[in-house]
């Protein structure tokens, strides 16, 4: 009875641009609290700020490599947004060509690379993470 109760009938896909399980992957921690009044508007800047993330998310020739966030929850981006998914996803991108690939292909995740790590985010592993990104993007354009 407790969790007929109290089951999300519809999940709104932004959150896992807000959830936080204290690896380097994971969304970065925001100093706000969610409220009515402002949880939209959090969820929008949230999930803008992690697929605009360069450690999350980049190009590698024609291939984006990506979180694999995306990939684990793909199901509810597109259940909620079903064809139209791949514009809702972009249009949360500023870098052109992430923007591109995304509007043209996340809804069938096979030009991806995905990724994920799961070293405990600190200071020192996302300075050591971000130095490893950088070589594997210099790498891309070789």
């Amino acid at each position: 009875a407790f969790i007929k109760k109290h089951k999300v009938a519809s999940l709104d896909p932004r959150i896992h641009g807000s959830v936080n399980c204290a690896a380097v992957s994971c969304p970065r921690v925001k100093p706000v609290v969610l409220t009515g009044e402002n949880v939209s508007k959090v969820l929008d800047e949230n999930m803008s700020a992690f697929l605009n993330d360069s450690l999350q998310f980049y190009m590698c020739g024609k291939r984006l490599v990506g979180n694999e966030i995306l990939k684990w929850y793909h199901s509810d981006f597109t259940q909620v947004h079903g064809k139209g998914v791949n514009a809702y996803m972009a249009s949360f991108i500023n870098s052109p060509s992430v923007k591109d690939h995304f509007s043209k292909n996340f809804k069938s995740k096979s030009s991806f690379k995905w990724f994920y790590n799961w070293v405990i985010n600190s200071t020192k592993n996302v300075s050591a993470e971000k130095a490893k990104v950088t070589k594997n993007q210099a790498k891309c354009r070789e």
